[in-house]
């Protein structure tokens, strides 16, 4: 099934960082013409303080603040709801991704601090539990340096596609996109190099190099025809694109197109693989979460 992102699911704690998210989000909802709904979720034995400030604590203080960043989006000619979820809730990425479903939202739009550290690899951050725990589609900002909102821009999207893992799932997403926002699709795939396979190949091909630096090298074949051919139905839709296989460890190899590219955005299909067994089992998600300078659309695929 095609994406449409016509509603997009916004959770606010309050906080200047949460809130973060709101430019990109809103410019997203303007050019898509969808509806936004900033959620509030009460929780159970809620810290007194969230990111340094003031946590709200009750629901018509909630109410009253996402009224609020409702004004703001609707002054931006976005429509704009809002729901408060009073009864307190133990989890809030559980919460959350419930609310998606119940909700109907076909995108969450949420901030990332990025703060890494052994917590993080162990149970997750807040996005990515609520990527395992739902079917939605998640959209990961980071604030600025400065803890700002980094402004709207969408002119050059990257798209990671690993053939082997998701064949050409986030596309179909990175196109809606690129149309919507008249932006640039650029496609690349990363194929290890014998030194930068992942813990699962490795020993294989430590036993026999040869053959997998011939198995690599097919793979990087393969992959060089389906961009282009992938390329070249997006052209025929009238959409701008280009490609690039790029040879070793794919995170700092997509870190370093990112840069060279200038991209605004980037579009990668996960399967929801969270914390350390995410890891663990290769998962790209989260580690290109926690390191990506700019926004990330994590594509939910079964």
């Amino acid at each position: 099934m095609r994406p449409e992102f016509r509603h997009l699911l916004v959770p606010l704690d309050g906080s200047r960082l949460a809130e973060a998210v709101l430019p990109f989000a809103l410019g997203l909802a303007g050019r898509l013409g969808a509806t936004v709904t900033l959620l509030h979720l009460l929780e159970r034995k809620a810290p007194e303080k969230v990111h340094g400030e003031s946590h709200l604590t009750g629901a018509p203080q909630a109410r009253a603040y996402l009224e609020q960043i409702a004004a703001r989006c609707r002054a931006a000619a976005v429509e704009a709801r809002v729901h408060v979820h009073a009864p307190p809730v133990r989890g809030v990425a559980a919460g959350v991704a419930e609310h998606a479903a119940e909700l109907g939202a076909d995108l969450i739009a949420i901030t990332t601090h990025g703060s890494g550290g052994l917590r993080d690899l162990i149970v997750g951050s807040i996005a990515q539990q609520t990527l395992a725990r739902g079917a939605t589609s998640i959209l990961l900002v980071r604030p600025t340096a400065t803890g700002a909102a980094p402004p709207f821009a969408c002119r050059t999207l990257v798209v990671a596609l690993d053939p082997a893992r998701h064949g050409m799932a986030p596309l179909d997403a990175a196109c809606l996109l690129a149309r919507a926002l008249a932006a640039h699709l650029h496609l690349l795939t990363v194929v290890p190099t014998p030194g930068t396979l992942p813990a699962e190949r490795r020993a294989q091909a430590t036993l026999s190099p040869h053959a997998a630096a011939a198995v690599l090298d097919l793979e990087s074949r393969d992959a060089e025809a389906m961009l282009r051919e992938a390329a070249a139905s997006l052209e025929a839709e009238g959409l701008k694109a280009s490609t690039e296989l790029r040879r070793g460890d794919p995170l700092s190899e997509v870190i370093q197109a990112l840069r060279e590219r200038a991209a605004d955005l980037l579009v990668v299909a996960t399967h929801g693989h969270v914390g350390l067994g995410g890891l663990l089992a290769g998962s790209f998600a989260p580690r290109i979460t926690s390191q990506s300078s700019v926004p990330v659309l994590l594509v939910r695929i079964t």
